[in-house]
């Protein structure tokens, strides 16, 4: 007997996909998957997913940048995310961080991002 498997377009649908039983792959989580075992390989944790947000917990990479350092602000804006907190790589203090805050390569972060903004923001996720 044939199986069929639909594709979920709209993360807004799940729930009724769930309920009708129809099996799905839905393009947004398989990119998530991939941050999040990004995250998992000893950098970072996926901590909860909160509607259309996953809050994750990594080392920020900033190798690529040309200071190792960027803005919270910067990150923000660019990505449409919330940097909640973040602690200084050797440990050394924490902060809940304001825009003009500066986060470091190899600083901890906490933050939420949204679902369909993961795969671009998967380059400060430190691998």
């Amino acid at each position: 007997m044939p199986h069929v498997i639909a594709r979920l377009y709209n993360h807004d649908h799940e729930r009724a996909y769930m309920q009708l039983g129809i099996d799905y792959v839905c393009g947004t989580t398989l990119v998530a998957e991939e941050v999040f075992s990004k995250a998992i390989s000893g950098h970072g944790s996926h901590l909860d997913t909160f509607g259309d947000y996953e809050v994750l917990r990594f080392s920020i990479d900033l190798s690529w940048t040309e200071r190792g350092a960027l803005r919270v602000h910067d990150i923000e804006r660019d990505h449409d995310i919330r940097v909640i907190a973040f602690e200084r790589k050797d440990g050394s203090a924490s902060s809940i961080p304001t825009g003009e805050s500066t986060l470091y390569h190899g600083d901890l972060v906490l933050a939420c991002v949204r679902h369909d903004l993961i795969d671009e923001f998967g380059k400060y996720i430190q691998s």
